[in-house]
């Protein structure tokens, strides 16, 4: 009681929809409407939409994902990888995405940028053996062998018949001045499967 009065009493109650639902709807309907114009290839009207989708609902991943399409479509990779990098972001355990990133970003000439999107789909799959070869590929192409040591260290423990792996294990120590455990991995290898030694 104040001054003999009940605080809030007789306050009209609110309604049940609040403002933040409203909004999710109208957002969820325009992203609905966004994408019937991208399935019609009527990519100005979607690219609108989108854009007011990402002023209602900035958080949601769906319509940035749906821009980087689009732009991929009209072969603007920059804008397109600049779209699904906010979308991978905003859905980080979407490894399909961070690799299909890694690949974007390999095919523009950018591996830094691939090794991050393939860092972060290794966190979310790291048995990954193939992501683990791209990375330790990508970190000899850019003059960094000892991060390149350390992924094609834990290839040879998960694959240790890979002979490409002991190979590349081999001369990536030797470039780094670790002549003897290049050698001890060679060695290692010619003896378990003298059959896949060669020059």
């Amino acid at each position: 009681h104040r001054g003999g009065r009940s605080v809030g009493r007789g306050r009209p109650k609110k309604p049940r929809q609040t403002k933040r639902r409203k909004i999710e709807g109208e957002a969820e309907s325009k992203l609905g409407d966004a994408n019937l114009a991208y399935a019609n290839h009527d990519f100005p009207t979607a690219i609108e939409l989108l854009r007011e989708v990402i002023r209602l609902a900035p958080n949601n991943p769906d319509p940035y994902q749906t821009l980087g399409m689009i732009y991929e479509e009209m072969n603007n990779v920059k804008k397109a990888l600049d779209f699904l990098m906010i979308a991978a972001h905003l859905s980080p355990k979407d490894a399909q995405l961070w690799y299909r990133l890694a690949d974007m970003s390999n095919a523009r000439s950018n591996p830094r940028q691939a090794l991050y999107c393939l860092a972060q789909a290794l966190k979310l799959d790291p048995e990954d053996v193939n992501n683990r070869w791209d990375q330790a590929t990508l970190y000899v192409e850019i003059g960094e062998p000892r991060r390149a040591l350390e992924h094609l260290e834990v290839l040879r423990e998960r694959i240790p018949d890979n002979a490409e792996v002991a190979v590349e294990l081999a001369r990536v120590s030797h470039s780094l001045g670790l002549v003897d455990e290049a050698e001890r991995t060679l060695d290692d290898m010619m003896r378990r499967f003298p059959e896949k030694a060669d020059a």
